[in-house]
């Protein structure tokens, strides 16, 4: 991914090691606060302790940032660009 505005470039942020990455979840309004999306999350999270790979992700929703953190993922970066971009990690327990 590329900032065209800024001239960033995204993947020069996300550390070059071996690891899960979550680019998109998502569920359908009238069936979200349901524990659907932390069902998929929990399933990547198992997928990643048996690979031994930490997370990563980001999202520029920042009510996301709770429901992240409530699944071990911490902010290691933020970029503000035409937008607020939060960069998201969950090491490896």
């Amino acid at each position: 991914m590329y900032d065209i505005w800024r001239g960033i470039s995204l993947g020069s942020i996300q550390p070059k090691v071996p690891m899960t990455y979550l680019w998109f979840i998502g569920v359908e309004p009238d069936e979200q606060n349901k524990g659907i999306g932390g069902k998929l999350l929990l399933e990547l999270i198992e997928y990643s302790m048996k690979h031994n790979r930490p997370v990563y992700s980001e999202t520029s929703t920042t009510k996301n940032l709770p429901w992240y953190e409530k699944f071990g993922f911490n902010v290691y970066n933020e970029q503000d660009l035409s937008y607020h971009l939060y960069f998201l990690k969950r090491d490896i327990k």
